[in-house]
């Protein structure tokens, strides 16, 4: 089965990975001014590259300008997990988010603790595939961190998420943070699937009649070769995670990788960040510092 999975996932990345893709698909690379003083305040030295760089992305947001547009924010997060993001996007936006909702398959023991804690919090089990009945009414931002590409049918849960932007006729905004086909030879077995931009031309057309989409590049070839050398290769050969055990020169060949990856696009992106900004004004830019 493993095998079949990495020849499947193989396949379906190939072929013309950017081909047919949907021409208002806008595509751009991710980076930010001293990505190296963001990373240092992050804090979390042995985090992934790709982890690292999409912290870096929620940081960075403009989150005033989103409450511009939107109002009060509302966020829907789609595979919440353990709820940790719940904490991180309040603190992130400056505690702009007045309700957060998040979901997952199942319900993880941190989720009433978290709720307790925060007023504002609340979370719940429930499947994808039928989830629509289920986002709040007053709904203006969902996200998703490293969670649509464990979706079976990831389809069926996009066609519920633009009913739901359709239905409500004003502005709305899709954060979607997923992995890229590189990742198939770094992370091996997991989640479904890897996305290129020819496979989320498949989810960006669904909104097309009413969003101009932007695919952010998260990093490339440099922070791909750092994630093999000391996760992948150490992760195959059992001998750990050389993230414990050289954490110093970890740290140090992430941070140069992240560096040399935002000084051009080496079209093999660590990540994809997938942003649908349904009812906006067409000038209207979620990162206005990104190349």
């Amino acid at each position: 089965q493993k095998a079949l999975y990495l020849a499947l996932n193989w396949l379906n990345n190939t072929p013309l990975p950017h081909g047919s893709v949907d021409p208002k698909l806008q595509q751009r690379l991710f980076t930010v001014d001293d990505p190296g003083a963001l990373i240092n305040r992050l804090d979390i030295p042995k985090a992934s590259p790709s982890r690292t760089l999409c912290d870096m992305f929620w940081m960075t947001l403009p989150w005033a300008e989103i409450t511009t547009e939107l109002g009060d924010i509302h966020m829907f997060d789609s595979g919440c997990g353990s709820g940790g993001y719940a904490e991180s996007f309040q603190q992130w936006s400056g505690d702009l988010v007045k309700r957060y909702v998040g979901f997952d398959i199942a319900e993880h023991p941190r989720w009433e603790t978290l709720a307790r804690q925060h007023p504002e919090f609340s979370f719940f089990a429930a499947d994808s595939k039928q989830i629509g009945a289920h986002i709040p009414p007053e709904t203006n931002l969902l996200v998703s961190q490293s969670a649509i590409e464990h979706f079976q049918e990831d389809l069926t849960y996009f066609r519920q998420v633009r009913d739901f932007v359709q239905a409500q006729q004003r502005p709305i905004l899709q954060f979607h943070l997923l992995p890229s086909a590189p990742t198939l030879r770094l992370y091996r077995f997991h989640g479904v699937r890897q996305f290129t931009p020819h496979t989320l031309s498949k989810i960006t057309r669904l909104f097309s009649d009413f969003s101009d989409v932007t695919l952010y590049a998260l990093g490339g070839k440099a922070s791909n070769a750092v994630h093999y050398e000391y996760v992948t290769v150490p992760r195959v050969t059992r001998r750990g995670d050389d993230r414990e055990t050289r954490t110093d020169a970890y740290v140090a060949a992430k941070t140069e990788a992240i560096i040399a990856d935002m000084q051009a696009d080496t079209g093999e992106p660590s990540f994809y960040a997938l942003i649908i900004p349904a009812f906006f004004p067409p000038a209207w830019r979620a990162l206005p510092r990104a190349a």
